[in-house]
């Protein structure tokens, strides 16, 4: 699992590791109850901004998942008063999911973390074991 932060535009990004290697294939990270780390031996992580648009006040970010199965998404857009508006995302393999803030209450920066789950019945189980449900920093 990789938890990343990303900033507005032209601002650096900081990217924190944890849980299993980034190079583990799906078949060995499934656990009993369908759960995966949303690894991806290419590029690190199944979870990426694939874009970011502004648009009728509103601030989108689009998360595409990069991988061959579905994951199921934590993103929190940062606000100006220094709270996280989060919310949760399905993204089906190879697709992509929007979350919006209202622009004029953001400050563009984002967070987001993913794991990867077999059977979307058990979302919630595999987000409490890779920790999602708490607050992404």
């Amino acid at each position: 699992m990789k938890l990343v932060r990303c900033a507005a535009p032209g601002v650096a990004a900081a990217l924190l590791v944890s849980g299993s290697m980034a190079g583990a294939d799906y078949s060995s990270s499934v656990d009993e109850d369908g759960c995966w780390d949303a690894a991806s031996p290419t590029n690190g992580s199944c979870i990426e901004v694939a874009r970011q648009k502004e648009q009728g006040g509103r601030l989108y970010v689009y998360y595409a998942n990069t991988c061959a199965h579905p994951i199921h998404a934590k993103v929190c857009h940062e606000l100006k008063t220094g709270k996280q508006d989060c919310g949760y995302l399905g993204i089906a393999a190879g697709e992509e999911a929007e979350y919006w803030s209202r622009a004029e209450t953001s400050t563009g920066n984002f967070s987001y973390a993913a794991v990867g789950l077999t059977d979307p019945a058990k979302a919630w189980v595999c987000m409490s074991r890779y920790k999602l449900g708490q607050s992404v920093p």
